[in-house]
């Protein structure tokens, strides 16, 4: 049975990207896809979809910065 308090102090938080101002955040964002979409997106090359990703996350921020 796993324990369900685990010590985590000793872990190292995850490093900063090559070019990046700040650290990366304390755990992933996921979200569920639909299996035809998911298909197509794992077929594009891991560093191309991260960045896809982080671009559009980033774009959406600046959008709602200026409404909140």
């Amino acid at each position: 049975m796993a324990n369900p308090n685990p010590k985590t102090d000793h872990l190292n938080h995850f490093p900063k990207r090559a070019g990046a101002t700040e650290a990366l955040g304390r755990t992933p964002v996921q979200v569920k896809i639909l299996e035809s979409q998911y298909n197509k997106w794992m077929s594009l090359p891991v560093d191309i979809r991260n960045q896809v990703l982080r671009d559009a996350i980033e774009k959406t921020l600046e959008k709602f910065d200026n409404i909140l």
